[in-house]
């Protein structure tokens, strides 16, 4: 069945390659790349490996001066006037025409941070699992902190997957309480509007009352530097910066309120 299948496709890139002047049909791994000499410059296109099914490609399609496979991002990157672009296997722009200059993997591996001339942009990597998911961009800036992705635009700041806290805050911190296995998972953010106090804000953007001492022991907690939470049996962690992160209470370490001590100093 496996040689029926290659022979099928070799006679149609020969067909293809006779009749619509391609230069090159190359397969490696799920896709092809072709070329083709259009106004006397070779261009490149990139196509799944089941595209040929009796399709001709137009010339539009072959828009990039070279194709470059990136190990990393486990996908092609596409030069057009020598700018970037990240492709999806068929061809497609995963950021929408947008070119980049750099990219940045986010601290949980699934999400890419791409900057470049037009802002930065949010996009989810399927990786070998499945195609590129295009989240948001462009904005003035990203920052990821493992739970939370901040975008920023007109100079506020917003959660990027959360349309209930768009971009008009000056500071956000999500909190989790009850982090663990013992007890149900409860969170919320700290926000904070220009000159205001901090206050909070459930996750569907409504003001929540919890207590002044809460939020000040919320805030008094130091980021680990690295941006990675330990899990190293302590109460208290936070990653991010003063302005913006995340903070998980684990209610089971806690000496004051475990497991077998329901007596806990409530904020």
């Amino acid at each position: 069945m496996k040689t029926k299948i290659f022979l099928s496709a070799v006679l149609v890139a020969l067909i293809l390659s006779a009749c619509n002047g391609i230069q090159e049909i190359k397969r490696d791994g799920h896709v092809y790349y072709l070329s083709k000499k259009i106004d006397g410059q070779t261009k490149y296109m990139v196509v799944p490996w089941t595209y040929f099914e009796g399709i001709i490609p137009e010339d539009s399609e072959f828009k990039f001066e070279k194709i470059d496979y990136n190990q990393e991002l486990m996908s092609n990157i596409g030069y057009i006037d020598g700018q970037k672009h990240i492709l999806h296997r068929d061809n497609e722009d995963v950021l929408q025409g947008a070119s980049f200059e750099t990219y940045e993997p986010t601290p949980n591996g699934s999400g890419v941070i791409f900057r470049g001339q037009q802002g930065a942009f949010y996009a989810i990597n399927g990786k070998t699992e499945g195609p590129w998911k295009f989240i948001g961009g462009p904005y003035e800036d990203i920052k990821d902190y493992n739970e939370i992705c901040v975008y920023k635009k007109n100079g506020k700041w917003g959660d990027i997957f959360s349309s209930s806290l768009p971009a008009k805050y000056d500071a956000i911190i999500r909190v989790r309480m009850n982090y663990g296995t013992f007890y149900p998972s409860d969170y919320f953010y700290l926000v904070k509007e220009g000159a205001k106090e901090w206050f909070a804000v459930t996750k569907e953007g409504n003001k929540r009352q919890i207590s002044n001492r809460l939020i000040k022991k919320i805030l008094s907690i130091t980021p680990n530097k690295d941006n990675r939470f330990t899990h190293s049996r302590i109460p208290w962690e936070r990653v991010g910066d003063e302005n913006f992160g995340v903070v998980i209470y684990w209610k089971e370490h806690d000496s004051n309120y475990g497991p077998n001590n329901p007596a806990y100093k409530r904020f």
